[in-house]
């Protein structure tokens, strides 16, 4: 846990061409001691480049205040991510999760650097 946000991701490896790695499940669970709730979360899959700054899917998580110590589950199939042309954005290489707090600045947490192959 980083910043008072937990992530949990389903593998360490993935796939956009094998069916049974193609989903990057993401779990998310905010320290109530640290952030108050409700709160809301963008959830970005990222290229794990120098700058790491290149965002290839984003989506948001909505923590009701009752939902005190309760994690959320929010997901990326690879498959379906593509470009404006329609070509795939995730292709082989190193991408991490990066989860930001949009009502509490500079609350950001990062996963681990996980690996997408064409083939496992």
């Amino acid at each position: 846990m980083a910043n008072g946000i937990r992530i949990r991701l389903s593998g360490e490896e993935f796939s956009r061409l094998e069916d049974d790695r193609r989903v990057v499940g993401v779990d998310v669970t905010p320290e109530p001691r640290v952030l108050p709730l409700p709160e809301s979360f963008r959830v970005e899959l990222c290229k794990a480049r120098r700058r790491r700054d290149s965002v290839v899917a984003t989506r948001q998580l909505d923590f009701a205040a009752g939902d005190v110590g309760a994690g959320q589950r929010t997901s990326f199939d690879l498959s379906r991510i593509v470009d404006d042309d329609g070509l795939p954005a995730v292709r082989r290489g190193r991408y991490f999760v990066r989860v930001t707090s949009l009502g509490t600045p500079g609350l950001v947490a990062e996963s681990a650097d996980f690996s997408v192959r064409l083939l496992t």
